[in-house]
């Protein structure tokens, strides 16, 4: 962790400045990828119970959306983010499909892990 404390020089706000050094439309459009995947997830698991194979996919996915996402992401105090910022929106989602799976009850780690 990097903490750097400072004043403002120049014309530009400080939201401004982070829109101009962080890729937040690449970001912001990974975190749109990986709530689309969460949401077809949800609706899929609604509908069919998942086999400890179709488990292990879509952990396996997830966590690659998930990473793919939040890598580039400087993670950065709200009064900072840009406008909009779909991060949370994406973590509210990703709350929701992993307890969704962690209750489903139907798999014990062995079944997950092989």
């Amino acid at each position: 962790v990097i903490m750097v404390a400072g004043d403002v020089v120049g014309t530009l706000r400080p939201r401004e400045i982070v829109a101009r050094v962080w890729p937040f439309e690449a970001i912001n459009l990974a975190y749109r990828e990986y709530r689309a995947f969460a949401e077809r997830v949800l609706r899929q698991d609604g509908r069919k119970a998942l086999s400890s194979v179709g488990l292990k996919k879509v952990l396996r996915e997830d966590r690659r959306l998930w990473w793919k996402a939040v890598r580039p992401d400087p993670l950065l105090p709200k009064a900072l983010l840009p406008n909009p910022y779909e991060g949370f929106s994406a973590w509210k989602i990703r709350r929701k499909l992993l307890q969704k799976l962690g209750k489903s009850g139907k798999y014990g780690l062995a079944d997950i892990r092989s």
